[in-house]
């Protein structure tokens, strides 16, 4: 099942759709009710991340919500997706190829790092996949690449971000890496609680549309 990127699709969305089935995330509301469940969205321990508007902004369709209140552009791995959710195409300054995507957050701890790293690469494959732009899918390759030998999926806090990009270089060159680091990012999303967490749930929600989109 998990021989195609279909097969992924499905399997992360089995995953995450206990958990949010209830939520805008799977089902239609009026936008007034979707911008009102972003604003008040918590994870489980209520924890709430300055990344968390624009994701949810982007999955839901909202992209004036990713910016509301301002933006906050202090960190690449933000504003690559509120970029993303918003259309914008200014892109924050990124690493060059062969190297991290945000250098300077190296001094802000390895989970923190480890974190952004993956939460940049998984708004930039989602760009690159929307622009069809090479030289985009050319630095996610590169990211890809620098993350499976550099940093651990382990350092970072159990959110599976990136899961699909992982998961379409394994598929598409026979990548046995990549694929690990895919099923480690899954594993580690899922191992606490036997399910993921109400964050990961949406992440792994919008890696099986992006699976879906690309397998069509």
């Amino acid at each position: 099942m998990l021989d195609t990127l279909q097969g992924w699709a499905d399997h992360l969305t089995s995953l995450a759709a206990p958990v949010v089935r209830e939520t805008p995330v799977a089902r239609q509301v009026p936008e007034h009710e979707a911008a009102a469940w972003i604003g008040g969205f918590r994870d489980e321990r209520g924890h709430r991340r300055v990344i968390d508007r624009p994701l949810l902004a982007w999955v839901l369709g909202l992209p004036e919500e990713a910016v509301r209140g301002g933006r906050s552009a202090q960190r690449g791995d933000v504003r690559l997706w509120e970029c993303l959710a918003t259309g914008d195409h200014s892109l924050p300054e990124i690493g060059p190829a062969g190297g991290p995507l945000f250098p300077d957050l190296m001094r802000e701890g390895i989970e923190l790092w480890t974190e952004a790293e993956l939460a940049g690469t998984h708004a930039l494959w989602n760009l690159a996949q929307r622009s069809g732009l090479r030289d985009l899918s050319h630095r996610v390759d590169a990211a890809l690449t620098w993350l499976i030998r550099e940093l651990q999926p382990d350092n970072a806090t159990n959110h599976p971000w990136a899961i699909q990009a992982f998961i379409e270089r394994g598929a598409r060159g026979e990548d046995h890496d990549a694929r690990l680091y895919a099923e480690t990012l899954l594993h580690n999303a899922i191992i606490e609680l036997g399910r993921p967490e109400r964050f990961s749930a949406v992440i792994l929600w919008d890696a099986a549309a992006g699976l879906r989109e690309i397998g069509r």
